[in-house]
């Protein structure tokens, strides 16, 4: 990874970045409340910069354990908390620098800093990728 990569939290500033990422790198279109949700608490949002280009993007929340399964609330696992990934896209051009892992490793410290949460490693439950 080069010196001029930096990791921003997505803020009210500069939440248009992602939008624009996001159209670019994936064939959904995301709604404007997915955007204002990405700014509420309990939500994880960084944009990857490589020099002055915005050239990555990852969303995750936390919610209750068992709730990306579609379980009902009284079969979800306690207080328990996970963090689902909506989104995690690099542009082409960026790709093989480690951009993508490091936005992972930052999702991964952020769920470990919840106390509710006991993780030691990372568990990837499912994935459905674009």
């Amino acid at each position: 990874m080069d010196s001029e990569t930096r990791f921003l939290q997505v803020d009210a500033n500069n939440i248009q970045r992602m939008r624009t990422l996001n159209s670019v790198l994936f064939p959904v279109h995301y709604s404007a409340s997915f955007y204002r949700g990405l700014l509420l608490p309990g939500q994880f949002a960084q944009l990857a910069v490589y020099g002055n280009a915005y050239v990555g993007t990852i969303a995750c929340r936390k919610q209750p354990l068992g709730f990306a399964s579609g379980l009902p609330a009284a079969q979800q696992e306690g207080d328990m908390l996970e963090v689902y990934m909506m989104t995690l896209g690099v542009l082409a051009p960026y790709r093989r620098l480690g951009l993508g892992k490091q936005l992972l490793r930052h999702a991964i410290e952020y769920a470990a800093e919840d106390p509710m949460n006991d993780i030691t490693r990372p568990l990837i439950r499912r994935t459905h990728i674009f």
